[in-house]
């Protein structure tokens, strides 16, 4: 004699394999977002308009700056073994910038900082 599974329980196979699927075999954890790198302002702008932010991020990490007054940006890579980066961007006196980092998939919380 065979036994024939219910439909409760093809239902539960079902939504387990479903929840497999999606979350993998373990326990889902929650992913932390990075946290962002730090970052130094070197000065106030330079006679060409540019200020220097440096800093340390994850090593090999892509660092973005954004200029939230201008709307520009720029976008570096640290280095794969100190996570130090050093970036010019365009700002005058009082521009707010926006920092963080990018490794694989996930994007980092953001710093801002005020041009000196």
């Amino acid at each position: 004699m065979d036994a024939v599974p219910s439909r409760r329980t093809l239902g539960l196979i079902a939504l387990a394999a479903t929840i497999v699927l999606a979350y993998g075999p373990g326990c889902a954890a929650p992913v932390l977002p990075l946290p962002p790198p730090t970052a130094l302002i070197e000065g106030p702008p330079d006679m060409e308009g540019f200020v220097t932010v440096s800093g340390e991020a994850r090593p090999g990490a892509l660092v973005f700056c954004f200029n939230n007054e201008t709307g520009e940006g720029v976008i570096v890579t640290s280095d794969a073994t100190s996570g130090l980066y050093s970036l010019r961007i365009a700002a005058s006196t009082g521009d707010s910038l926006s920092l963080w980092q990018q490794e694989g998939g996930g994007s980092g919380m953001l710093r801002d900082l005020i041009v000196p």
